[in-house]
């Protein structure tokens, strides 16, 4: 029942996204055929795999078997950090897109991650950014001046979908997806404690990388625990129709809620008894700086810097 929710969910965000950034930009029929596309390839993505979550568990265990983990991780961290810098300041799309293809495919092509657990990592975001966009995409009017108009109950107007808000839209998604493009390459090509050594190096304050450290792990927590308490409440019927599902999710959201404190005092605990002084110590390895990865890395980011400055400042569809 989750998973054609799901499937659902995925087919209407994706059909609605495409049809309002395709209407009245292309003939008729293509815009209808662009939007049932989308939504049958995205209901298909988010019911197949979007229900699982251990891709989501496991980010660490594919950053520790990346084919890129020769790399010298303070490499990887600049042309991660100067990509996701150029996707945010470009005024085009067309940039942020090219580097989450390129990003893409780097990851999962050179650093080996399985192609399914990307698109697992990548459905949630996904999801996110194309709910935003809807809401940039719509504005509120007395009196239809939009591509799209939709009239309001009660006299309020209508809810138009404007060119301005196409493009605004359009460039924060691609935007948001250039920079979750890079981040995961970085997070999937290396250990967090190589990223937390690099930061050291880079002379980043130790309370904001012992804050990152923890954050991360307890993150991991939280959620293994979620699961296994949606497990046990689903095994016992307990998202059988609306209500109780609705019943369900606050009793858990509860307990997880009294059990992250405790989880957290424990964790404590268990640091105090390993001799923990304020400052965490992790055995990393010393990888050198190869001119080849220097230069692949550099050549790199100088051709999308190239690709952001040669884009038009303005752009319509």
């Amino acid at each position: 029942m989750k998973q054609i929710a799901k499937a659902l969910l995925g087919a209407l965000l994706c059909g609605a996204f495409a049809f309002l950034l395709l209407w009245q930009a292309v003939p008729d029929w293509a815009c209808w055929l662009g939007s049932g596309l989308s939504a049958l390839v995205g209901g298909g993505l988010f019911g197949a795999r979007g229900h699982s979550h251990g891709g989501v568990l496991h980010i660490d265990q594919i950053a520790q078997r990346s084919g890129l983990g020769d790399v010298a991780p303070g490499c990887k961290l600049a042309g991660s950090l100067a990509a996701l810098v150029l996707c945010v300041v470009s005024a085009s799309p067309w940039p942020p897109l090219a580097a989450l293809c390129c990003l893409a495919w780097l990851t999962v092509k050179a650093g080996k991650t399985p192609l399914g657990r990307y698109v697992d990592l990548l459905l949630l975001p996904a999801s996110f950014v194309a709910l935003s966009s809807l809401v940039l995409l719509m504005d509120r009017s007395p009196v239809p001046q939009g591509l799209l108009d939709l009239p309001l109950p009660g006299g309020l107007g209508y809810l138009s979908a404007t060119q301005a808000g196409r493009q605004q839209a359009v460039l924060t998604a691609c935007r948001a997806m250039g920079g979750v493009g890079c981040l995961y390459f970085l997070s999937l090509t290396t250990p967090m404690h190589e990223i937390m050594e690099a930061l050291r190096r880079l002379r980043v304050p130790q309370v904001v990388i012992e804050l990152m450290v923890l954050v991360y792990r307890f993150l991991f927590v939280l959620l293994d625990r979620q699961q296994r308490r949606s497990t046990a409440a689903d095994a016992r019927l307990g998202y059988q129709g609306l209500g109780r599902s609705l019943r369900t999710y606050g009793q858990v959201s509860a307990g997880l809620l009294a059990d992250a404190f405790r989880r957290a005092s424990q964790c404590y605990d268990a640091m105090e008894a390993r001799c923990y002084d304020g400052q965490m110590r992790f055995l990393t390895q010393h990888k050198p700086l190869r001119a080849r990865h220097a230069a692949v890395a550099c050549s790199g980011v100088a051709l999308l810097g190239l690709l952001v400055w040669l884009s038009p400042g303005r752009w319509s569809l």
